[in-house]
């Protein structure tokens, strides 16, 4: 959804108000789903959501107005009462529940007692290392690298070399080549399309062709 603009924004004229009542929902999305918020979130959301519905029945007069809209113009409210949307939107609490739907429960006399005690303990661990200490990667597991090769020095590409040193790295005598990284929770592998710079008007894309 956030990306079709990018694929096709330049063959649909400007004056298209279906395809502006779409964008406004992108928009809508984003700030909705932002980790962050402010008190200009809430009014742009507000402003937002007001034109998005009543456009919404204006171009869509065959069409009944759901549910789901009329909770949007909840959104507002509820960021600013309890904080960003991203921090109580439900597709986390429906990937919590993978966690109790895991264990087999065999009784279920006091089961939100046995639940809400399976959680404590359950966060207990995730939050102490092997040797009983705080973690260190608790809110983040770390990166991944996929089995690969070893290449030398010389090996390397002198336009990879350069990109390497500019960030203060000094490269050891052997590196390994991998075909599939993740940092950060996002996933690096050949062909795949990243943003190489996003501080222009229009971000910058890039493929990744190869590894070193």
């Amino acid at each position: 959804m956030v990306l079709l603009p990018f694929m096709i924004g330049d063959k649909i004229p400007d004056e298209d108000q279906h395809w502006n009542n779409f964008l406004r929902l992108i928009q809508i999305t984003v700030l909705v789903i932002s980790p962050i918020a402010s008190d200009d979130t809430v009014n742009s959301l507000t402003q937002l959501i007001y034109e998005h519905n009543l456009n919404f029945k204006e171009l869509y007069p065959d069409v009944d107005f759901t549910p789901k809209l009329h909770f949007m113009t909840h959104f507002p409210d509820q960021i600013k009462k309890f904080g960003p949307g991203r921090n109580h939107w439900c597709v986390r609490f429906e990937a919590k529940h993978n966690l109790f739907k895991s264990r087999k429960w065999k009784n279920f006399r006091a089961i939100e007692k046995s639940t809400a005690f399976f959680h404590q303990r359950w966060m207990c661990l995730q939050q102490l290392s092997g040797n009983g200490e705080k973690s260190e990667v608790y809110l983040y597991e770390g990166d991944s690298v996929k089995q690969g090769i070893t290449v030398l020095q010389e090996q390397i590409s002198e336009g990879v070399k350069r990109t390497i040193e500019s960030t203060g790295i000094v490269i050891p005598h052997e590196v390994m080549r991998t075909g599939n990284v993740s940092i950060h929770g996002i996933s690096y592998s050949i062909n795949n399309v990243i943003v190489i710079d996003n501080n222009a008007e229009e971000p910058t894309f890039g493929m990744i062709r190869a590894f070193i």
